[in-house]
């Protein structure tokens, strides 16, 4: 088991930069709307702002929503529970990477909080093909559409929305008649099992052997991930059946290392 014991207080930016970086100015402000929505916002000027939010949800802000809410493990209840507004101006020349590493010196200095980086063996999924002749289903059809493949920086702004440009290629979630799609143009299968981690609740490995891009449509209803056993329910489909029937996939179970962050200690922040 790797660990990594991380010290908020000296948090620095993904440049490894060697200093602390916090906020010029910073607000946490609780949140009893009742509202059950957040919202996070990277605004000109360097200005972050995070809307009736957790902090379990607000340290995976710091991490880019790279840890889904399962691998984050531990800590006390109400971090999971209670809502803040956070607000924090960093500066206009401060980079993504930097804002990231101000969201999470804020959590030590106002919550309080620590953590360590492990790698821990735990359930997961391998997506394999489901027929026994390694056909796809119907919905998975090799690359056709155009899109984009101009690679973005890692640290580049979001592009000006251009009702001309053509669609970035890779997987992406949208809403569908079932409640929940994932559509991939000129995406390859490890960019699907990506998408498949969050509605299965585990980390899913690609296993499938497909190689190459595709074009697909995968329409299930969220929460529902287990095997359909009600044949009366027409309006749902289970994420497990949906995958076979129209990707011709399925989830198999399996172990493997899993990234996950166990928050140690955190604390209600006092009032600004």
């Amino acid at each position: 088991m790797a660990t990594c014991v991380v010290g908020l207080g000296a948090a620095v930016s993904d440049a490894q930069q060697g200093e602390t970086l916090s906020f010029e100015v910073a607000s946490v402000k609780a949140n009893r709307s009742g509202d059950r929505s957040s919202r996070f916002q990277l605004l000109p000027g360097g200005r972050f702002v995070a809307t009736n939010t957790t902090v379990r949800a607000l340290l995976q802000a710091a991490y880019r929503f790279d840890y889904l809410p399962f691998q984050l493990i531990g800590g006390p209840s109400w971090i999971e529970v209670e809502r803040f507004d956070v607000e924090g101006r960093a500066g206009a020349s401060a980079s993504m990477a930097d804002v990231d590493a101000m969201v999470r010196s804020l959590l030590a200095s106002r919550f309080k909080m620590t953590y360590a980086k492990e790698t821990r063996d735990m359930p997961v999924y391998h997506l394999v093909a489901a027929r026994a002749d390694g056909r796809p289903g119907p919905q998975l059809r090799q690359a056709s559409k155009a899109c984009d493949r101009t690679p973005i920086p890692v640290d580049a702004p979001p592009p000006a929305p251009n009702a001309n440009a053509l669609p970035r290629c890779g997987a992406r979630f949208t809403r569908g008649t079932l409640g929940q799609r994932i559509e991939g143009i000129g995406a390859t299968i490890d960019e699907l099992a990506q998408r498949l981690s969050g509605p299965a609740l585990r980390i899913v490995v690609n296993r499938s052997n497909f190689e190459g891009t595709f074009d697909y449509e995968l329409e299930f209803t969220p929460d529902n991930t287990q095997p359909a056993t009600d044949a009366a329910a027409d309006t749902s489909l289970a994420l497990f059946t949906a995958l076979q029937e129209q990707l011709g996939l399925r989830l198999e179970s399996a172990r493997g290392p899993v990234d996950v962050l166990v928050i140690q200690s955190a604390e209600r922040p006092g009032e600004n």
